[in-house]
């Protein structure tokens, strides 16, 4: 309301609208986009990793170029994952599935993943101690391969990760812990 004097009734009234019509349109095709791109690479990416696969275990040692599109397939596989995700949790069809687990056997096999997929030197778990948790035990592997996979960008080189974890009085604290890298 417009007012000459602070204390009086309002005299005019200025109501500003905008169309937003546009911007829902974009983030609609955007999450179709998302949505879409994750689907379609999906096959071909398993069909390259199968093979990849398969080549490997016809020759030994496993060629170091087998090794490498191995990684980074999996390095897409994450991408796919993670655009799957964001498609989902924006359209609302985000499904998760609660159960009641333990959280030091999934750092675990995410070290152990890193060690054998991406080559990660010294990657190591430090378990304070673990109560029992209810969680979606997909979608927290997920959250824990991305934190781990950053750290390991953005650390220095054949430097050790380690992945904490410590309760707290309600909660549950996860850390990567790492050596970054200078800043220049």
């Amino acid at each position: 309301g417009v007012r000459e004097n602070p204390d009086e009734r309002a005299t005019l009234v200025v109501s500003v609208m905008h169309d937003i019509t546009a911007d829902e349109n974009l983030a609609r095709l955007r999450d179709q986009f998302f949505s879409a791109a994750a689907h379609a690479l999906k096959t071909p990416v398993a069909i390259i990793k199968a093979n990849v696969q398969l080549m490997g275990r016809s020759a030994q040692p496993i060629p170091a170029s087998a090794m490498a599109v191995q990684r980074q397939c999996d390095r897409i596989d994450q991408i796919v994952q993670n655009l799957l995700v964001v498609s989902r949790a924006r359209t609302h069809t985000l499904h998760l599935y609660p159960e009641q687990m333990e959280l030091p056997p999934l750092l675990e096999s995410t070290a152990h993943d890193l060690v054998t997929t991406h080559f990660a030197p010294g990657v190591e778990t430090d378990v304070v101690g673990s109560p029992p948790i209810r969680g979606d035990r997909e979608r927290l592997q997920l959250v824990v391969r991305n934190l781990a996979y950053e750290a390991l960008i953005a650390a220095r080189p054949k430097t050790p990760l380690t992945l904490r974890l410590v309760p707290r009085e309600h909660d549950v604290e996860l850390s990567v812990h790492f050596e970054p890298l200078p800043v220049a």
